[in-house]
């Protein structure tokens, strides 16, 4: 329950800082310049949660009760900060493990650059990218960066173990979201106006 409180604290704090950020703008360049401060801090706030969350469930029932949680609660996680904040908060990527987190088309030549700067030590802590309507959307690197994450997403077999590997086939038949090693580009937050 303190925990809870803290989260729901934390995003109405969030929510007036980004109201008083937005609400004093007026034109395209500022709302920019807003969403990069307004998405880093969302982007970090739902990758602390979900982070948060997913541990937690680690600790009480290992990776099999960790996926089972993922399935059923991380969306709702993302979508309720978005929700509270104005905000739509996407987790999306090349090989995903829900096909609702795919990359759109026009995401996919932004996620090679991105990866490619990752790999020249290049990269940028976000991008900035205008929408078919002329909207600015927020998108930020997911690295990984834990020995945990490995656990679901590193090598079958090595990283992640039997029991995992059937329970990901039962809830994700079509998982893509493995293969990984730490430091890899596991996918992009994406975050926009609503």
């Amino acid at each position: 329950m303190k925990n809870r409180a803290f989260s729901l604290l934390s995003v109405a704090l969030l929510f007036f800082w980004i109201s008083s950020c937005t609400s004093k703008k007026e034109h395209k360049d500022s709302t920019s310049v807003d969403l990069s401060l307004v998405g880093d801090s969302l982007a970090m706030l739902a990758q602390a949660t979900l982070l948060k969350n997913v541990s937690e469930a680690i600790q009480a029932g290992g990776t099999v009760h960790a996926i089972d949680f993922c399935h059923t609660k991380a969306g709702f996680l993302t979508d309720s900060i978005g929700t509270a904040t104005g905000y739509s908060i996407q987790r999306i990527t090349d090989k995903p493990r829900n096909p609702g987190n795919s990359l759109m088309a026009a995401e996919t030549e932004l996620f090679s650059q991105i990866r490619e700067d990752l790999l020249n030590q290049k990269a940028e802590p976000h991008y900035l990218l205008e929408d078919d309507m002329g909207g600015v959307v927020f998108y930020k690197p997911i690295v990984l960066g834990m020995p945990t994450c490995l656990k679901c997403h590193g090598q079958p077999g090595v990283d992640i173990d039997s029991a995992t590997i059937e329970k990901l086939a039962e809830r994700y038949p079509n998982d893509a979201a493995t293969g990984y090693s730490l430091g890899q580009l596991r996918g992009l937050w994406k975050i926009q106006k609503l």
